[in-house]
């Protein structure tokens, strides 16, 4: 039993020790530390990273740099790189040798923007707009008139390749050999497309015959033509042309050739040429193919091809008097002359005519529409 002195002596260390918890937790941590539980640490040791690792972003900057100035990531920094920089990247940005004075008047630049506290990726910044901004890589042909071999070899590489002159091209500009007729022959050929899809067929054919229009021409809901048709229709005329030019062809092939560039499903659905197929739904419908067809066929040449005749409407009507303006200006080279000023309002008499066909063979053979188109075309001829 525990004496009364001693369980009131008891009472007030628990009071004490229940009433502050500072005093409670100096009493209570000797005996955690002894029997726990607790964390012991004995050692401890960190390792690596043993090498930086680049992020995705830094090493796209880093392709590029390289594509782009020439310099691998890490090599090279402040001053020291821009002169080898500006020897290897002047001559390509304007398409010829450069001369010492023009590398002085970039590295004189380069240095006043080091002076400012501008660091390297700043400084080469500033030249890349200095140098892309000077005429001499915005203009071909800047010297005037007078055209040296640098200047054919730029305008020979740009209309073939739509690129700037290769390697091959600037050596022989350098020796004076390029031109030399059989040498500027065999570089032509050397660079002449051969695919469809070449930068100079799709420019050259957009701009022609002005297939670069398709995307922006709506055609009716009820012809059922899709995109992909679309699509189709351009690389039938790309395909076309790409075969005349590759196989050196005769000029007349374009009105009237023995074969056209088409798939089987849009060959059948929208030039009701061949039979359907069971597998035509599973075919490729990008996959075009070489068909063969007999002269004079209606849809054979760029006249027939539904690319053209979809460039020359505006995707719902024919237009018969703007296609023909069309054939006049693009294919015979004969654009049509303004009107006469003595031609007045024509209202011919149109009853009865419900197709393009027969509105048209109404304009032509109404009195008050013949005299007027016939001084038209006396102009017109007259002009030839």
């Amino acid at each position: 039993m525990i004496q009364k002195s001693h369980k009131n002596n008891l009472d007030r260390i628990n009071s004490s020790v229940y009433s502050d918890n500072s005093f409670l937790f100096e009493c209570l941590s000797p005996d955690y530390f002894e029997n726990g539980p607790a964390l012991q640490l004995h050692a401890a040791s960190v390792t690596g990273p043993l090498k930086l690792i680049p992020s995705r972003s830094d090493e796209t900057a880093a392709k590029l740099k390289l594509k782009v100035l020439g310099i691998p990531a890490g090599k090279g920094s402040g001053e020291a790189m821009i002169e080898p920089f500006l020897r290897q990247f002047l001559p390509r940005a304007f398409r010829r040798p450069v001369s010492e004075e023009t590398i002085a008047t970039y590295m004189k630049i380069a240095k006043h923007s080091f002076s400012e506290g501008h660091d390297a990726d700043v400084t080469m910044h500033l030249l890349l707009r200095k140098i892309l901004i000077s005429p001499r890589f915005l203009y071909r042909c800047y010297n005037g008139d007078q055209l040296d071999d640098f200047d054919l070899a730029a305008r020979l590489s740009y209309f073939l390749t739509k690129q700037p002159p290769d390697a091959r091209l600037l050596q022989l500009a350098s020796q004076s050999q390029l031109r030399k007729p059989q040498i500027l022959r065999a570089e032509a050929k050397r660079l002449m497309p051969t695919t469809y899809d070449a930068p100079m067929i799709t420019s050259f054919v957009s701009q022609w015959l002005n297939v670069g229009d398709l995307d922006d021409i709506m055609p009716d809901p009820k012809f059922k033509f899709s995109a992909i048709d679309t699509e189709t229709a351009k690389r039938e005329t790309f395909h076309f042309f790409c075969e005349i030019l590759s196989k050196d062809l005769p000029v007349s092939s374009f009105i009237d050739p023995d074969f056209t560039y088409t798939t089987p499903s849009f060959s059948h659905r929208i030039y009701g040429l061949g039979t359907k197929r069971k597998s035509i739904e599973n075919e490729n419908r990008l996959k075009l193919e070489r068909i063969a067809l007999p002269k004079g066929h209606r849809h054979g040449g760029i006249l027939g091809q539904s690319a053209v005749m979809m460039a020359t409407a505006n995707g719902v009507d024919t237009q018969a008097v703007l296609r023909g303006a069309w054939v006049l200006e693009n294919v015979l080279g004969m654009p049509t002359p303004g009107p006469p000023q003595d031609v007045p309002a024509l209202t011919p008499d149109t009853r009865g005519a419900t197709t393009p066909r027969e509105l048209l063979a109404k304009h032509t053979t109404d009195a008050s529409c013949h005299r007027p188109r016939r001084l038209y075309v006396g102009k017109l001829r007259s002009r030839r």
